[in-house]
């Protein structure tokens, strides 16, 4: 997660652990430098990386990990949750 949306995913993982759904958030400050110590531990233990931002996708954190992931010859599914390639009126986002 890279943004001002972490109260949006803490109460997410709330929905999601009721249910029994395994939830680790890693809150990234700044995604330069990429921290890939932080990042490789989830990658191994989770099945799913789901990235939330308030950017673009293209340049982001999605962008940032998927090349992370290709220089270290790993895979894993993702969902990234970003701002279509769309300007938007910041009060109505």
């Amino acid at each position: 997660m890279y943004d001002l949306s972490f109260n949006q995913v803490q109460y997410a993982k709330n929905i999601l652990e009721t249910i029994g759904v395994s939830i680790r958030i890693l809150n990234l400050r700044f995604i330069n430098p990429f921290d890939a110590e932080i990042i490789r531990p989830a990658l191994e233990e989770y099945k799913l990386v789901v990235t939330v931002e308030d950017n673009f996708l293209i340049g982001g954190l999605y962008s940032i990990l998927a090349e992370f992931l290709l220089k270290n010859r790993k895979t894993t599914h993702t969902l990234p949750f970003a701002l279509k390639e769309r300007w938007f009126k910041p009060a109505l986002l």
